[in-house]
Formats: structure tokens, C-alpha cells, sequence
């Protein structure tokens, strides 16, 4: 045999003997975590696990989706100086090493949040193991605390958490999700800032209804008077927690941040409608440009919206069959988005935080005198002036020309 082949049969030989992943990691043998928590309270880290119970996730052969009789995650707290000492300080608790590939929500306590997460930032960016893509949210809670609540439809809370904060973001705009390379990237960012949302426990009357929201059981109730939602937004400057907006605050913040993708906006009628009549607005598509124009006494950001939807509900005593009538509803529409990034700008400027990045505009078209401004941009903030400016077209206003109950009122008459 030529030495050549041999040497080639030999190679191959050596090959399949080397095959298969020899650091697999079986299923059966890993604590996988949905959702974590992190909270700090005498000087340590506390870091608490959703682990996924692969029994209470079975699927029987009657076609049930779960074992209603066993819960499907372990929740489970450690501490230590540093997070991950806490980390590991689980082994004496979990039989299995905790694996956080699937780790879907990371849940701050405002403890943490207000002492800064930069440590939590440094983890995330340095662990293999740990996804930059997982959503984060504040609670006024213990982060512990709200691990611990289950979210009724789903089975995974953590999953649960971040369909609600993905949902929301989707359809309405109030709360832009935020992931963990979002506030990563807001550090490296010229302006720092960045705001994330707050899930916190609704009607929280007593102890009880924490009990009873812990303990509920999706097969015997239909309703629990205290419920997980989302609440405003926390705002973060350099990685510690500051301040709050409110939903209103934070859907301007939105606007002027290009990161409304569909919502609804309702208006008050105009005079001549009946009392308390509104119509309604679906945005399908919106594009928000920021564009800096240098003037003597500072700085003017040009905010420019065009957006384009349908209406969705008119109670206006308006012939939407005539140009005037939709035009007239059209400025209406307008008019209500400018106002609401108004107050989103007067948010930004009573937080002092830099939410909507003009900081990096400027840096981009006048690098130079940004130079100038960086050292005092705080002052320089609230000094701006921002003027918002939105175009809707309307492309859609429905088969219904007027009102039903104003069709009933002629009928009457």
C-alpha cells in the first residue's frame, strides 16, 4: 500500500475516534433557568433562579399540556460580595449546575437598580453562558418577591414576563422592551441613558393577596384581584437608577425615540359631537427622524414623525365622506401625538436624562462643539429646544360614514 493512502486511511481512523461533543452537556442533568432576579441589601448580592421542573412540564398521553398537580419552576435564592460568588454558592441548594441559555427575563430589585448595575452589565458581557438578549425589567418589589408569583395562561412566569414587555412593545409603544445589550450599549453611549420598564404587582392590598397570587392554582380560578403588569418605566444615568416616568411620560419618550411600531391614539371630538365622544387612531407604521439645527443661543432638535394608519372608531359628528371631515380629524390626530411628545420632552428634562440620544445626534453633526457640551450636558439638556412635528396619513376610514348613534338620533327625530 503507498505510503500516501495509509497515511490517509490512518487520519480517517483517528478522525471517527475523535467524533461526538465531548463537552455535552445532557438535559437530564442541568438546572435550566427561565428567569432571574437580582436584589442588593447589606452590602451582597442577592441573585434568585427560576429553575424549570422538567416533571411539572410533562405531557401525558391523555393530551394534557402539564401536570397540574406539580408546579414547573423551583424558586430558589443565594447570596454573596459579588454576583458570581452568589452564583455559585447555589451548588449547596441545587442538585444540578444552573444553565442560562434559556434565561428569557432578568428581574432588578429597585435596591439594585438604585445602586447601580454596571457589575451586572460586566457578567453579562463577559459569561459565555449568559444571553445579551434577555429582557430586563424593575419591580418596586424584592426581585425575589416577584419570582415567586405565578402569571396566569402560562406555566413559566419568566416566560409570561416577557411575552407581556414583547406584546406591549409590539402593539402599543408605551414600554419599549429593553435588553441587556441595550443597556450595555447605553453606557458606551454619549448621552448614558436609557429607561426600562417596571413590572410591578397590581392592587397589592395586603399580604393576603400576595399569598393568594403566589399560591394560584389556573385550573380551579378564573380571576385574582392582584395581577403583575407593567407600570411606567425606571430611568437609568450610568447604570443606576434615578427617576420614573409614567405611561404618558414614556409613550412621548417613545415617539421621539423612533421606537413606536404600532399603537392606537384616541382624540377628543370637535365641538358639535356629542359630549365625551372620541375617535380613534391605529398607527401601522411609524418613522421618527431627530435632526439637530445650530442657532445662536444653542441648539433646536427638529423632530419629524410620519406616520400612516387607519381609523378605527369615530363617535364625531363628522361626514367623513367629505375631504374636510378627515382632514379636520387627520390635524386632530397630529395635534394629540405632538402634545405627548411634549410632555415626554418636559419628562426627559425633569429626570435630566438624556432618554431620546439627542447627545449622539449632536455628536455626530457638530463633533466639535459637542466637545464643548459634553462636560455640562445636564444644563445643556435642559436648554434645548424640541419641536415636534407629525404627519399621518390616513389610508383607511372604514365602510361607516357616520356615527351609529348619530344615524339613531336622526332615526328618533
Amino acid at each position: 500500500m503507498p505510503r500516501s493512502l495509509f497515511l490517509l486511511f490512518a487520519i480517517a481512523a483517528f478522525a471517527l475516534l475523535l467524533t461526538g461533543c465531548w463537552d455535552r452537556k445532557e438535559l437530564n442533568e442541568l438546572g435550566i433557568t427561565s428567569s432571574a432576579g437580582v436584589d442588593w441589601a447589606d452590602d451582597k448580592w442577592i441573585i434568585t433562579y427560576q429553575v424549570i421542573v422538567p416533571s411539572g412540564m410533562w405531557s401525558g398521553s391523555s393530551g394534557s399540556s402539564i401536570s397540574a398537580s406539580q408546579a414547573t419552576v423551583h424558586v430558589f435564592t443565594s447570596e454573596g460580595r459579588t454576583i458570581r460568588e452568589a452564583a455559585i454558592r447555589s451548588s449547596v441548594e441545587v442538585p444540578r449546575p444552573l444553565y442560562f441559555s434559556h434565561t428569557d427575563t432578568l428581574i432588578i430589585g429597585r435596591s439594585a437598580a438604585e445602586h447601580g448595575l454596571t457589575d451586572i452589565v460586566e457578567l453579562y458581557l463577559r459569561s459565555v453562558e449568559s444571553r445579551e438578549t434577555v429582557l430586563m425589567a424593575v419591580t418596586e418589589e424584592r426581585a425575589s418577591d416577584a419570582l415567586k408569583l405565578f402569571v396566569p395562561l402560562e406555566r413559566l412566569p419568566g416566560d409570561a414576563l416577557s411575552k407581556i414587555m414583547m406584546k406591549e412593545a409590539l402593539n402599543a409603544g408605551f414600554y419599549p422592551i429593553v435588553r441587556m445589550f441595550d443597556f450595555a450599549q447605553s453606557l458606551y453611549s454619549e448621552s448614558r441613558a436609557i429607561a426600562v420598564p417596571e413590572i410591578n404587582l397590581k392592587n397589592k392590598k395586603d399580604a393576603k393577596s400576595r399569598k393568594d397570587l403566589a399560591s394560584i392554582d389556573t385550573f380551579k380560578h378564573t380571576y385574582s384581584d392582584s395581577k403583575l403588569r407593567i407600570t411606567g418605566q425606571s430611568v437609568f444615568k450610568d447604570g443606576r437608577r434615578i427617576g420614573h416616568l409614567d405611561l404618558r411620560e414614556s409613550y412621548g419618550v417613545s415617539w421621539l425615540s423612533d421606537k413606536i411600531k404600532r399603537s392606537i391614539v384616541a382624540v377628543p371630538c370637535p365641538s358639535g359631537s356629542p359630549p365625551n365622544a372620541f375617535s380613534s387612531f391605529r398607527v401601522d407604521f411609524a418613522k421618527t427622524k431627530v435632526k439637530p439645527l445650530k442657532e445662536k443661543d444653542g441648539y433646536r432638535m427638529l423632530v419629524e414623525v410620519k406616520a400612516r394608519g387607519e381609523l378605527m372608531e369615530s363617535e364625531c359628528r363628522l361626514d367623513l365622506t367629505k375631504n374636510e371631515a378627515v382632514r379636520q380629524l387627520r390635524e386632530s390626530f397630529e395635534q394629540e401625538i405632538e402634545q405627548i411628545m411634549d410632555d415626554g420632552w418636559d419628562a426627559v428634562k425633569r429626570v435630566k436624562a438624556d432618554l431620546p440620544g439627542f447627545a449622539d445626534k449632536i455628536y455626530r453633526q457638530y463633533p466639535k462643539d459637542w466637545k464643548k457640551m459634553k462636560i455640562a450636558w445636564e444644563d445643556e439638556l435642559v436648554k434645548l429646544k424640541v419641536e415636534p412635528k407629525v404627519r399621518i396619513s390616513v389610508i383607511r376610514i372604514g365602510l361607516a360614514q357616520k356615527p351609529l348613534k348619530l344615524h339613531r338620533s336622526n332615526a328618533k327625530g
